[in-house]
């Protein structure tokens, strides 16, 4: 790890090669962080939040690269405080979840999960998370919400079926309704299948 001084100076040298643009900034910062730079990432990533006023999608960014620099804490923190600023947003409380698993917190992740299917009901995506993080017990009111979706799927893109089938399966696999589980992976594996394009 660099010491601070040498962080710093790395950082001016990135700001002075790129334009003074917090969107920039920020895409480099997470470009350094993917190639395990995480010192001067984070910083150049600071840097860009303050740039660019402490807007909301910056801050959002922010807490991204704090997940991504394996700093999960400072982005739960960070993400709290939008949540409280901004009222709460299925995104951000999604965001949530993932830091708080980094963390091993799983229930901090269930209760930002369980805030997002609040916001987001037909979220097949938050609901298939919520099936991942612990194993569902029954009358888990995660099966209820997986089994009316199931029965209106209209308007759900592929990805969100193959998430909604396989939480399905996960959920009525842990309650031992084994047959059901098996038929809902298979719904999940044919959505899978209908996103793969096949050359002619």
């Amino acid at each position: 790890s660099h010491g601070r001084e040498a962080v710093e100076a790395d950082v001016q040298r990135f700001i002075a090669a790129l334009p003074n643009d917090a969107n920039v900034l920020m895409i480099a910062a997470r470009n350094l962080c993917m190639h395990h730079r995480f010192d001067i990432g984070v910083a150049l990533a600071e840097r860009a939040a303050s740039v660019g006023g402490h807007s909301p999608q910056l801050q959002f960014a922010l807490a991204e690269t704090y997940y991504q620099a394996r700093r999960p804490s400072d982005g739960v923190t960070l993400l709290n405080e939008l949540v409280a600023s901004f009222g709460n947003d299925a995104n951000l409380l999604t965001e949530l979840v993932l830091a708080y698993e980094a963390m091993g917190d799983t229930a901090g992740a269930r209760d930002a999960l369980d805030r997002a299917i609040a916001l987001a009901p037909r979220s097949a995506a938050a609901l298939h998370e919520r099936t991942l993080i612990e194993k569902v017990r029954p009358g888990d009111a995660v099966i209820s919400k997986l089994e009316a979706l199931a029965q209106n799927t209209f308007g759900l893109p592929a990805p969100e079926l193959v998430r909604l089938w396989y939480g399905l399966g996960k959920a009525l696999d842990d309650v031992g309704e084994h047959k059901r589980a098996f038929e809902a992976f298979a719904l999940g594996a044919q959505s899978f299948r209908s996103m793969i394009k096949f050359d002619e």
